[in-house]
């Protein structure tokens, strides 16, 4: 019963895809598809069409968004016989890109922004981010409404986000494991009251996770909650982070101690964090983390009950359909295996196969 429920979900979820197109790209000889580049099959799509990409050992080029659509990969980290993952040399999004998702990729080079661009209701997710991070291109009539980056993993990044004159609205960063060697995760005049951060897991990888680098650069009134903060200083003065409210986060120095509470300075609101105590990954390095890294807290760990909710804090706490055991893989049934009933098959006769699929989110 079990596998006929997983099978009519998967049926259900196809069904649903195929009332818009869909469209194939691979540029892997082995595994031909219709397209052999993303931005041809983008050009071909209309809005609301959905595009799987499929790995391959070759980088795709750069992809440029400015229409709604729905963009899936294989993921950073595929549970499945065929591991490649689709590899892009970074996106732009452009004016009239409302509503993508992008999810199951690899991007290298990170997610660029116009100037002085309004976008909607953008996601991206489940995605392994390398050399870059996020970069909004700001100025006055830059904005981004409801905008969800949730269950991604950001190493050797840059900056996660420097929206210069970027106005955010409703935008919630969510079981993320970021990895920064290049300044703070978060830089440059970012003002918002509607900006969650929560349940991430956030790595300083340089100066031995001393606390040299600050986390935040002229950011202001967001909310950080349940979160795991390594080798970062959390505050910088002024120039930091100022009127925010940290609520049940964590914070530790891989080498050295905080020796007071590092979440309430300034302006800030500090409320029942924890600091100098190692979360306890149960295999994670704690300057150096990688898509197969393990970031369950072992039993002992201090965050294992501390989130404002009473369970985890960092990337297997918060919302169910955000834990870390989803993110590897894109939001989509996968088939696990199929298995032909019938050994020799006649012309126009019928195929007898049993196929067993699993849902992924």
């Amino acid at each position: 019963m079990k596998k006929q429920l997983l099978l009519l979900s998967a049926f259900a979820f196809f069904t649903t895809l195929i009332r818009a197109n869909v469209f194939t790209v691979s540029n892997n000889l082995a595994h031909p598809a219709v397209y052999t580049d993303i931005n041809t099959a983008i050009t071909a799509a209309s809005k609301g069409d959905t595009i799987y990409v499929l790995g391959s050992l070759t980088h795709y080029p750069h992809i440029d968004i400015s229409k709604f659509v729905n963009i899936f990969g294989p993921g950073f980290y595929p549970l499945k016989n065929n591991t490649l993952t689709a590899i892009v040399d970074g996106i732009q999004y452009h004016s009239g890109a409302d509503s993508t998702i992008v999810d199951g990729m690899v991007i290298n080079g990170g997610c660029g922004f116009d100037n002085n661009t309004t976008i909607y209701n953008l996601t991206i997710s489940r995605n392994s981010l390398v050399s870059g991070g996020l970069g909004f291109g700001g100025g006055d009539n830059t904005a981004m409404h409801n905008f969800k980056f949730i269950n991604n993993i950001m190493v050797h990044s840059g900056v996660m986000m420097s929206p210069g004159g970027t106005m955010f609205y409703n935008l919630l960063v969510e079981n993320n494991v970021i990895a920064n060697s290049n300044g703070p995760l978060v830089n440059g005049g970012f003002t918002s009251n509607t900006t969650i951060f929560k349940n991430n897991i956030f790595m300083c990888n340089v100066s031995g996770g001393n606390g040299t680098y600050p986390a935040f650069g002229q950011v202001y009134q967001i909310t950080l909650s349940n979160n795991i903060f390594i080798g970062y200083q959390i505050t910088n003065g002024t120039s930091g982070i100022d009127y925010a409210t940290f609520d049940h986060n964590a914070a530790y120095l891989v080498s050295g101690t905080y020796g007071s509470d590092p979440f309430a300075t300034q302006h800030n609101t500090s409320i029942n964090n924890i600091y100098d105590q190692n979360p306890l990954f149960v295999s994670a390095s704690l300057l150096l983390p990688n898509e197969s890294s393990d970031y369950h807290l072992q039993a002992g760990s201090p965050s294992l009950h501390a989130a404002a909710d009473g369970g985890q804090q960092g990337v297997y706490g918060g919302d169910a359909n955000a834990n870390w055991s989803l993110a590897g893989m894109p939001n989509l049934p996968f088939i696990v295996s199929l298995t032909l009933n019938t050994a020799t098959i006649n012309a126009g006769g019928t195929i007898n196969a049993t196929i067993i699929s699993k849902s992924h989110n």
